[in-house]
């Protein structure tokens, strides 16, 4: 895969995203990747390198989530991180996505702790920029 100053081009951000719907599940992704995408069932799935499907908010409790879009300024930035809307339930169901990106790691990308949610010493620190935009799904 192409790289720029060591940036995975297939991972470059941009500021929006469109997902279009698709019939079927995608091809499965490269090791240690996962694809976000629409179906035409109006849902929203994710899927990893093992070929493992997941609807968003699906699981857990009555299958209600919260979903919470941040533009990041410079406050976050600085911050490094966010205030979410709630508080998540079920921690290892939390999604983040960079639009334009791909799904980050709870543990490895991103933590939670109430309603804040950061990335100060993880994956995201060294990515994320000021007009960033991320979506937080969790119930």
């Amino acid at each position: 895969m192409p790289k720029i100053q060591g940036i995975d081009t297939k991972k470059i951000r941009t500021d929006i995203q469109t997902l279009e719907e698709q019939s079927s599940s995608p091809s499965t992704p490269d090791a240690g990747d996962k694809k976000f995408y629409a179906k035409d069932d109006g849902k929203i799935y994710t899927l990893d390198d093992t070929g493992s499907e997941v609807e968003l908010g699906a699981g857990g409790g009555s299958g209600n989530y919260n979903v919470d879009k941040f533009t990041l300024d410079a406050g976050d930035i600085t911050a490094k991180g966010v205030t979410l809307t709630g508080t998540p339930t079920n921690l290892t169901t939390t999604r983040l996505v960079v639009i334009g990106g791909i799904e980050q790691d709870y543990t490895v990308d991103f933590s939670v702790t109430g309603t804040a949610l950061t990335w100060n010493g993880l994956g995201l620190e060294s990515l994320l920029v000021s007009t960033d935009k991320i979506v937080v799904i969790y119930n």
